[in-house]
């Protein structure tokens, strides 16, 4: 249903009131009517217009006054009004929009454009209202996501926070393992390094054949032990403290000799053969000496005692760009499926012969990263397993 615009008429005369009401209610408005400025001013206190046609010559407050006085009202700051007189100089018409009216309008006027005028002026209004409405809607809508994303970005400086004091209980708890690895390795050394001593004492002592047998048992697993405290202070330095890198020519056929040596001195009674396919007689290359010795020392002693009494190592170097490739295969029974399976191996021991190869693995795997390398285990078709170590 069409809601019909409300026009307050304001004359001293009442002839010409009536004149005004007929044609504008014959055009469908609403009309209302004061007699003088003081009745209209009492007008739009009582109800809301939406356009008011004002004449000027009025005994007591002139149109101009009353003008002034309805635009102290804030609910008809933009209600067009519409000045209706017989006063047709400039200064008059000036004085006019002076006090802030939309239109200008002689008399005697002409009807069709009188009505063309106030139809005019009503829909700039209804316009210019439904501007507002829409920039009202627009700027709740504005604080309403400000609000959403102030509240958002609060949430996310908590969450924040709190992952930032997750990572520091994190390396906290981080110092706290490395000091307390640190701590258990280097307390085991000192009594470790009094059994050593005294083991050794007994082995020269001992003449009984079964004493010696306990000896010898005693001997084993203080070295084992010894070497488990010497791997947790490297594990210890490469996952939680940070190795530094010394860096120098390294070449890896005098590291492969030396620890080719060791071996075949430390398991004499096996009868070990080498194998050294295409390995150059000086192989350089630029890393840490010491972490390429852990690394050829722990992939060969595990080929050697994990093959039985007569181990075949076989070691190669692959040709390819830009890398180092070195692949270390034996004849032994091979890595287990469960090892094959994780790909990388993990710090857990594996069946295979005893539990020592799943540590030793790990810290492989470890240096590796270290050296900006990585290692590959598999078996071969023939039996046995391979290590493929990649610079």
């Amino acid at each position: 249903m069409k809601v019909l615009s409300k026009i307050l008429l304001v004359d001293d005369n009442l002839q010409n009131i009536q004149v005004l009401g007929n044609l504008l209610e014959n055009e469908g408005y609403q009309t209302e009517f004061a007699l003088s400025g003081k009745e209209a001013l009492h007008w739009i206190e009582e109800s809301v217009f939406d356009l008011i046609l004002l004449d000027v010559m009025m005994p007591g407050m002139n149109g101009f006054e009353v003008c002034g006085e309805i635009r102290k009202n804030s609910d008809y700051q933009d209600v067009p009004i519409v000045f209706l007189t017989a006063k047709t100089d400039i200064y008059s018409t000036l004085k006019g929009f002076d006090v802030k009216a939309q239109d200008y309008i002689s008399k005697p006027f002409e009807q069709n454009e009188l009505l063309a005028r106030i139809k005019t002026q009503i829909e700039l209004k209804q316009s210019k209202d439904l501007l507002k409405s829409m920039n009202y809607v627009l700027e709740e809508k504005v604080r309403e996501r400000t609000k959403d994303l102030i509240q958002a970005h609060q949430k996310l400086e908590a969450t924040n926070q709190e992952l930032e004091n997750a990572n520091q209980e994190l390396r906290q708890l981080g110092e706290a393992k490395n000091k307390f690895l640190h701590l258990i390795s280097h307390e085991m050394r000192t009594p470790l390094n009094g059994l050593i001593g005294s083991t050794e004492i007994l082995k020269c002592l001992v003449k009984d054949n079964d004493l010696m047998v306990s000896v010898g048992v005693l001997d084993e697993s203080v070295k084992r032990l010894q070497r488990f405290s010497l791997d947790a202070i490297l594990l210890t330095t490469l996952s939680v403290s940070g190795y530094r890198l010394e860096y120098e020519q390294v070449n890896v056929k005098d590291v492969l000799d030396v620890v080719i040596t060791k071996h075949k001195k430390t398991y004499s009674s096996k009868k070990i053969e080498f194998i050294n396919d295409n390995i150059l007689s000086a192989t350089f290359l630029t890393t840490d000496k010491k972490l390429i010795f852990e690394v050829l020392d722990r992939v060969i002693e595990n080929s050697i005692v994990f093959s039985g009494e007569t181990p075949v190592v076989k070691i190669s170097k692959e040709p390819v760009e830009d890398h180092f490739v070195l692949t270390i295969t034996d004849n032994g029974p091979g890595f287990p499926i469960e090892m094959l399976n994780r790909n990388v191996p993990l710090l857990s021991p594996v069946n295979h012969i005893d539990q020592n190869i799943g540590l030793d693995l790990y810290l492989v795997n470890l240096i590796m990263e270290t050296l900006k390398g990585s290692l590959k285990i598999g078996n071969v078709k023939e039996g046995g397993a391979c290590v493929t170590l990649c610079i």
